[in-house]
């Protein structure tokens, strides 16, 4: 596992997850290479960017993604808080889904992961029709990665944020 930098992004991310990205390159790797959890702070952040944060906790064996933190813009788009549920309880299909791809790539690589596009795991709260997520590997027991950093952006039919 190797810490990348925000090289990762493209030219087009947007500047909040950006932001996110940035700080997160800027903290001190550990033996795997990612970020301690402990070294992560959100108030470091700006207050504007917090909304957008979200953690999911990983579990390798059986491989489990559960969600650990969701900031206000996930509650809103998803249209319910779903903080201490496992993915799989939230969406049926997450097993089969890009999502699923994503976080385990981030979890078995500790490489950062971004996307754009259709919010295929979203319930029809409003009507969404673009995400944009950066997830991002994070440790607790300097060892493997067992929790994810994520921020997201969801914009609805006439390009405005949730």
């Amino acid at each position: 596992m190797v810490q990348s930098t925000v090289d990762f992004l493209p030219a087009q991310c947007d500047p909040r997850l950006r932001a996110v990205a940035d700080y997160w390159s800027r903290l001190p790797p550990t033996a795997p290479g990612v970020p301690s959890r402990r070294d992560f702070d959100p108030l470091d952040l700006p207050p504007r960017l917090l909304r957008h944060i979200w953690m999911v906790d990983v579990e390798v064996d059986p491989p489990r993604f559960r969600f650990r933190l969701c900031g206000s813009h996930l509650v809103e788009a998803l249209g319910f808080d779903p903080t201490g549920r496992d993915y799989t309880d939230v969406f049926p299909d997450f097993a089969k889904s890009d999502t699923f791809a994503a976080l385990s790539r981030v979890r078995d690589l500790g490489e950062p992961s971004w996307r754009a596009g259709d919010p295929k795991l979203v319930s029809p709260a409003h009507e969404i029709r673009l995400l944009e997520r950066v997830f991002l590997p994070l440790t607790r027991d300097g060892q493997r990665v067992d929790i994810v950093l994520a921020a997201s952006i969801y914009k609805t039919l006439d390009g405005n944020d949730i």
